[in-house]
């Protein structure tokens, strides 16, 4: 796919896909939300349109009138802002948020998703163009794990599929067995 719509929300994750997006040959049309993304995003894309949560539904006609071929999400909008009196000013945002059976990211994702497949935009993975910044199987660092050190991996890679599961974080911090951090459901800083 050249043309490409990207739906930035905040931190770097954005900024990442965009720059690598770029240098693969596409060209990048971002929605950027107001309060959340990055001004910094706009060096990194051909063309950027700053909206409210407010203003959902222009997202998708900026993507028509764009001629933009499939999107990606990227970065993490405020949960606060979701539930806000600002997203009660989209009747199309606050309908999609009374039909869901909970608000869980994966149940609003994946109503925005419908929503952007329904108006016949096809959903990107978000790896997509960033594979080199993923880990690879196996050690990542200098020195192979312990005994001791696989048993807390092991340990808190348990914990860290049941937070997740119950959507609230994705990241568990371990040492000798003990929980010494969580990653709660507003990410990490």
């Amino acid at each position: 796919m050249k043309k490409i719509g990207l739906i930035a929300g905040n931190r770097k994750f954005p900024l990442l896909f965009a720059a690598n997006a770029k240098k693969k040959g596409c060209q990048i049309i971002a929605i950027a939300i107001k309060g959340d993304t990055s001004p910094k995003l706009k060096k990194l894309v051909d063309k950027i349109y700053w909206l409210k949560l407010s203003e959902f539904q222009k997202m998708f006609d900026i993507f028509k009138a764009e001629a933009v071929e499939g999107v990606i999400m990227a970065g993490q909008v405020s949960p606060r802002r979701l539930f806000s009196k600002e997203t009660q000013n989209s009747p199309e945002l606050r309908q999609i948020l009374d039909s869901l059976k909970d608000k869980k990211a994966d149940t609003l994702f994946g109503a925005v998703a419908k929503k952007l497949e329904a108006v016949g935009l096809t959903l990107l993975d978000s790896t997509t163009f960033i594979g080199e910044y993923l880990p690879k199987k196996g050690t990542l660092t200098r020195q192979e794990p312990d005994f001791d050190t696989w048993e807390d991996v092991y340990f808190g890679l348990s914990l860290a599929k049941s937070v997740a599961s119950l959507d609230i974080g994705q990241t568990v911090a371990v040492k000798s067995k003990a929980i010494v951090a969580v990653e709660a459901f507003e990410g990490l800083a």
